[in-house]
């Protein structure tokens, strides 16, 4: 018999679009999704400066200049949470084929990746939190910042950190 949504463990999944977070939601596949258990949510967070979701120059700055009209940045950024779903639906289909008799939902956030996972981890009770990491160096991860680092010292939750190997890692 599956356990009501109320007692299930809430895992949250960060996806980026990046090879690095797609490694990480398979990882939660084999490693850390408990059948009949758990309640997985696949969270992405829109920041329309920097998404990974188009390769497209940045949309802030080129509203902020007067190179895209209101409308056409409100449609771009429609074209992203549209395109972000899609793919996190397939995530979460791919989940509940994986993982026998586990729930899945999908989360779109918008703004700073770390903040609003944070945030939102606290506001639903998020039981563990299961984010990748790029493997940069310590040089680099200090000047370029890390969403795992910020959540492992900010979440109000555990964090499980899936560390690359081998050719994973970046530096």
């Amino acid at each position: 018999m599956s356990l009501p949504l109320e007692l299930r463990r809430k895992v949250l999944i960060a996806y980026d679009n990046s090879l690095c977070a797609q490694k990480t939601y398979k990882y939660a596949i084999d490693k850390v999704l408990i059948p009949g258990r758990d309640h997985v949510v696949i969270v992405s967070v829109i920041n329309a400066d920097k998404s990974k979701w188009f390769d497209k120059p940045s949309l802030d700055a080129a509203a902020a200049w007067g190179l895209v009209e209101e409308e056409d940045y409100r449609k771009r950024v429609k074209e992203i949470e549209s395109n972000t779903e899609t793919i996190l639906n397939g995530i979460t289909a791919e989940i509940r084929e994986s993982v026998k008799d586990v729930t899945t939902q999908i989360v779109v956030l918008h703004g700073s990746a770390g903040a609003e996972i944070a945030k939102y981890a606290a506001d639903a009770h998020v039981d563990l939190l299961v984010v990748g990491t790029r493997g940069l160096g310590a040089v680099k991860r200090n000047i370029v910042g890390s969403v795992s680092d910020f959540l492992v010292h900010n979440a109000h939750t555990s964090v499980l950190v899936a560390k690359p190997t081998g050719n994973d890692v970046t530096h």
